[in-house]
Formats: C-alpha cells, sequence, structure tokens
C-alpha cells in the first residue's frame, strides 16, 4: 500500500515491503540476513557467498550491498515465503541508495534502478546509460541525477509495472528531488515535473525567467525570486497541471516553502501565497490541504494488492 497520509507533496511512492527490520550481516565471504514472519512464526533466513562489502543496508525492509563490482539486493516476500534477490554485474555501486524499496546505484557509465514487483515476484529495473553523476538521489520513489550535459530522472509506476523516466539536455547546479516534485534552472529557465500516475507519465513545464540563485521546493511547490519577482509553482493533480504565480512585491529574501506555503522577506515585512484549490488561484492564505490519492485498481479477484497513490498538496507532513 503506497502513500498513505495527508501532507505536503506532489505524487509520492512507497515501494517498501510489508515487512520492515530485517537483520543482515558478513563473516568470512557471507552475508547472511534474515527476518521474522509472524505469519510463519518463525525467522526465514538466507546468505549470499560475496566479497567484502563496504557497508550492507538494512533500510526500510530491503538488504542492499555492493562488493566486487556487484550490487545486491535482497528482499522478504511473506505471500511467497521466500527471500527474492538480484544480483546486477553493472560495475560500480559503491554510491548505491537503497530508500522506500528502491535500490539505485550508478556504475560510472550509467545509472540503475531496481523495485521489487510483489505480483510478478520479480525485480523490475532500469540501466539508464549516463555520464558520471556526483549527486544520484532516491527520493519518496523518485530517483533523479545530473551530468555535465543533462537532467535524469525516473520512477517506479506499480499501475502499469514499468520504470518511467525522461532526460532533459542542459547542465545544473541546483537539481531538488523533494516530496515528488524534481526542479531545477538551467540557462536561465526553470524547469519542474512531476510523475502523474492517472497520466502514465512526467507531467513537466518551465517558466522562462531568467537566472536565479533562490530556487526552492517542498510540499508539491516549486518558488524561485528574479529580480524583484518572486515565481510560484504548484501542480493541482484535479486539474492535472500546474498552476502559476508571479508576485511584483519587492526584492525577496528569506524565501522559503513549509506545508506547501511560500514566505520570503521584503521591506516592511514577510509576504505569503498558498494555492486555493477550490478558486483555482494564489491567494495570501495559507494553502488548504488537498487530499488527492490514486488507485492502482478498482477491480481485481481477491487476494490482490490494491496500490494508493498519495498526490495530496497542503497539509502537515
Amino acid at each position: 500500500m503506497l502513500g498513505l497520509g495527508v501532507s505536503g507533496r506532489a505524487t509520492v511512492f512507497d515501494h517498501s515491503p510489508p515487512l520492515q527490520d530485517p537483520e543482515a550481516s558478513y563473516s568470512v565471504g557471507l552475508v547472511s540476513y534474515s527476518i521474522f514472519d509472524p505469519a510463519q512464526g518463525d525467522t526465514i533466513r538466507g546468505a549470499a557467498l560475496t566479497a567484502a562489502p563496504g557497508l550492507i543496508s538494512t533500510n526500510q525492509g530491503v538488504v542492499a550491498w555492493s562488493a566486487g563490482g556487484i550490487v545486491y539486493g535482497r528482499v522478504y516476500d511473506p505471500g511467497r515465503t521466500n527471500w527474492a534477490e538480484f544480483n546486477a554485474t553493472t560495475g560500480g555501486g559503491l554510491d548505491f541508495r537503497n530508500d522506500r524499496g528502491i535500490v539505485a546505484w550508478s556504475s560510472g557509465v550509467g545509472v540503475h534502478g531496481r523495485v521489487y514487483e510483489a505480483d510478478t515476484g520479480q525485480w523490475m529495473g532500469f540501466d539508464q546509460a549516463s555520464a558520471a553523476t556526483y549527486n544520484l538521489r532516491v527520493e519518496q520513489g523518485v530517483v533523479s541525477w545530473s551530468t555535465t550535459g543533462g537532467v535524469y530522472y525516473a520512477a517506479y509506476d506499480p499501475s502499469r509495472h514499468v520504470w518511467v523516466g525522461e532526460a532533459v539536455a542542459g547542465s545544473t547546479l541546483d537539481l531538488n528531488n523533494t516530496d515528488g516534485v524534481v526542479s531545477w534552472s538551467s540557462g536561465g529557465v526553470v524547469y519542474y515535473t512531476v510523475y502523474d500516475p492517472l497520466l502514465g507519465r512526467w507531467a513537466g513545464d518551465r517558466g522562462v525567467t531568467g537566472s536565479t540563485a533562490s530556487l526552492r521546493s517542498g510540499g508539491g511547490v516549486v518558488a524561485w525570486g528574479v529580480g524583484n519577482t518572486v515565481f510560484c509553482r504548484v501542480y493541482d493533480p484535479r486539474s492535472q497541471a500546474w498552476m502559476p504565480e508571479a508576485a511584483l512585491l519587492g526584492y525577496p529574501s528569506n524565501l522559503a516553502i513549509t506545508n506547501g506555503v511560500v514566505t520570503w522577506s521584503v521591506v516592511g515585512g514577510t509576504v505569503t501565497r498558498g494555492y486555493n484549490p477550490v478558486s483555482s488561484a494564489w491567494t495570501n492564505s495559507p494553502t488548504p490541504p488537498i487530499a488527492f490519492f490514486t488507485v492502482s485498481t478498482n477491480r481485481a479477484a481477491a487476494p490482490h494488492r490494491v496500490r494508493f497513490m498519495d498526490m495530496s498538496v497542503g497539509g502537515a507532513a
């Protein structure tokens, strides 16, 4: 089940397995791992022959490590009562990430991602050719990174059982991956995008506003300042569109986003901008919560896993 709760975000995916807190250790060429299955009333164990790993991660139910140019992943599937594994011989892997069920890493010539799909009992992967990167991130189900030549991002859509990614040319120094929104600036243009599971694609837009040094992202909202203007954007999941705002209220400082509300300081006080989903307009008031969830299916023969994807905006995290 994915993304429960009302909070400030765009589209949040949580692919974590239902059982948490596995244990893992290394000794003399062997990584051993185990987890307690309450339905079986027993601890289920596994092991893998491997070179010495630099780090074994057991984050949020997934066991992952890198050793000898191989990236290893293990997850316990309580429905099948077995450990599902992958061993990726891509090389690299020293910067692997393990978050919310996704394992991602770079190999120097590409970026790679894996997520376990319980419906099929398989690890689903992507392998994207890419120059070296220094800022690979996995945040709330979204993988992002940049190189000297472009920006890349991808998310796994559990409804369609596929990874969906995009690449945009142009270098950047301010790539953000926060609360389901990927944003960055390049060549005087600000880009922002979110994965919309109803559309089955990334829904992006851009603001040709000039160079900025104050790009902010949080709670599903993007904001930045150029000269004496603050630009705000939020993706409204009901209209499936980015809603724009440009406020000319003096030269801003202390630009911030909290729970989908944009604030900044000007001479004489603080300015507030929030998005009103009823009027589909930005106002001087805080953003009221928009509780919006998509579901992977509304009919299926039991037993069947139903996934919820959280596209809510506003509220407290």
